[in-house]
């Protein structure tokens, strides 16, 4: 197996969100080319059908292959149990040889979805269901020593139906040694109603001791300040609809917000013309299977 290298760094990172629909190769890679980049993009989820991954989730992985530009891509898994992870860990690992034969590093970061809250997933434990499994976790993030060729990181909410369900969880997050953990602090049932609660992020920050990036309702520059303020371990911050509003967002936080009009209309019409050109070569193009 391929050593994997470290992604850690002391920079302070920032990720693109995975929004089911809407964060497709078509915004990743108009985004890489026009708008600064992320730092991560994570896709969204794929998950198994008939125990198998499913192949338009493939498919669209497959086409950053062609980018070579800002931000690597970081798989985002829909599981809840070591069985799921194995076929997961090994699709990865033969997409990898593909990537290899396009001359593109392989995969070797690996999110782990605790986090979605929409009911067609909880309620058969997936997303934020699994915070309200305590077995299902502490058996997952065990199982992750099994596969020493990937890091692995966690999206998580607050929990499923409690704010405090993190805290019955942090041990096995804390033992399983990942690459960090993205927090997003509502529960579930929640959903995106309400504002996020910074503050749950805080108590998890200091009790979990790792690396964690903050994750909720990330819309300005004035934000992020705020929040490396208060936070004071904050390794990144996460923007998912923030950045479908604005995709300049990134270029704004990194340059201090020191981007004139005409600037970023000229941004934003490249954007406008990758996003179109990768919804053209989309829609035409036949991907191996």
């Amino acid at each position: 197996m391929e050593q994997k290298q470290s992604q850690k760094t002391d920079r302070f990172q920032l990720m693109a969100a995975p929004l089911q629909g809407y964060t497709l190769s078509d915004f990743r890679n108009a985004h890489r080319k026009s708008c600064g980049g992320a730092d991560v993009y994570f896709t969204p989820f794929l998950r198994l059908e008939k125990g198998l991954v499913r192949k338009k989730e493939l498919a669209d992985l497959r086409r950053d292959l062609e980018v070579e530009s800002r931000g690597i891509t970081v798989p985002q898994l829909m599981v809840k149990s070591p069985e799921e992870l194995a076929v997961f860990v090994e699709t990865i690992r033969q997409e990898n040889v593909l990537r290899e034969s396009f001359h593109f590093p392989p995969f070797q970061w690996i999110d782990l979805n605790f986090g979605c809250p929409f009911p067609k997933m909880t309620e058969h434990g997936y997303g934020a269901g699994i915070l309200a499994e305590e077995d299902c976790v502490k058996k997952l993030l065990c199982s992750l020593k099994k596969y020493p060729d990937f890091h692995f990181s966690v999206k998580m909410r607050a929990g499923m139906h409690c704010r405090d369900d993190w805290k019955k969880l942090v041990g096995f997050l804390i033992d399983a040694d990942l690459e960090l953990v993205v927090f997003h602090g509502r529960t579930g049932d929640q959903g995106y109603d309400g504002e996020a609660d910074w503050t749950l992020c805080l108590d998890f920050a200091e009790c979990y001791g790792g690396r964690v990036v903050y994750n909720g309702d990330i819309r300005t520059l004035e934000q992020v300040r705020f929040l490396r303020e208060k936070i004071p371990h904050l390794c990144g911050i996460m923007a998912g609809r923030g950045l479908l509003a604005n995709p300049l967002l990134f270029l704004e936080i990194r340059e201090n917000g020191k981007r004139y009009l005409q600037e970023r209309i000229q941004h934003l019409e490249q954007y406008t013309t990758y996003f179109l050109e990768e919804v053209s070569r989309r829609t035409d193009q036949v991907l191996p299977e």
